[in-house]
């Protein structure tokens, strides 16, 4: 078992007791990558509006913007390997590549070596050495798992969600509301929002937020002002998209600036 943080990178192999884990791990969504491997437990896991039963072997590849959330048996030990890194540490060649993938996959073989051989790593190298050797190691896996299509599962989407989901992301610089979404979509702004809660466990509101502060986050990387980023964005005030994006993203609009 480890926990390696450093910079931006977050890698960690994690086992919780059976009394540790919440019913439902935190609803979110971040800006950065994720890759998720399950080793054993009882747990199902949520993208979007696809949602899978866990199995061993299971590699889940969680793109910035995408909602996700795992329901997971507390009586059941718990075991997966969690990596977190900016989609900066990927090489622009192969981030659109990686940006089209899918979501699901299936670990085995040399890749599934590739990924367990880290927990030799942790704690023999500095922390630069270690980061080093981690994102070698992650860039490795993915460029193998996106060639083996064989690894790709196809996981069911629910179509109401996925369909409410693309709209948001086609309109994302549009000035969204329920109403609008649901008379687009042909659905009663009442049913619209029932059944998105239902899957997504989380309010359609509040989803368009965060993914407005995600938005807003790849317009500051580009050069845009925040001051133009939130009118973009629709905001009435500027006070509140600043508010709204140091809440999602952690820091401020003009700290993301500076640090990019």
């Amino acid at each position: 078992m480890f926990q390696f943080i450093h910079d931006n990178l977050d890698f960690s192999h994690k086992v919780d007791r059976a009394s540790s884990p919440h019913d439902e791990y935190w609803k979110h969504m971040h800006y950065f990558y994720e890759v998720f491997y399950f080793i054993s437990g009882d747990a199902t896991y949520t993208v979007d509006s696809s949602v899978k039963k866990l199995e061993k072997g299971d590699l889940i590849i969680i793109h910035p913007g995408r909602f996700h959330f795992a329901t997971v048996n507390r009586n059941v030990l718990y075991e997966r390997y969690v990596f977190k890194f900016p989609e900066e540490a990927i090489p622009a060649s192969f981030r659109e590549k990686l940006q089209n993938s899918g979501t699901f996959f299936t670990l085995s073989g040399r890749l599934l070596n590739l990924l367990t051989s880290m927990d030799e790593i942790c704690g023999k190298f500095s922390d630069e050495e270690t980061s080093i050797l981690f994102m070698n190691h992650i860039q490795d896996l993915l460029i193998y798992l996106l060639q083996n299509e064989k690894a790709i599962q196809k996981v069911a989407d629910n179509p109401i969600s996925s369909n409410i989901i693309k709209y948001i992301d086609d309109n994302i610089t549009e000035n969204l509301s329920l109403k609008k979404i649901a008379e687009a979509l042909n659905y009663s702004p009442s049913y619209l929002s029932n059944i998105f809660k239902q899957n997504l466990k989380t309010p359609i509101m509040q989803y368009i937020r965060t993914k407005k502060m995600i938005f807003a986050r790849n317009l500051l990387k580009r050069g845009t002002t925040p001051e133009q980023t939130a009118e973009m964005l629709h905001f009435d005030d500027y006070s509140t998209f600043y508010r709204s994006y140091c809440k999602v993203i952690g820091e401020s609009p003009s700290k993301t600036r500076k640090n990019i």
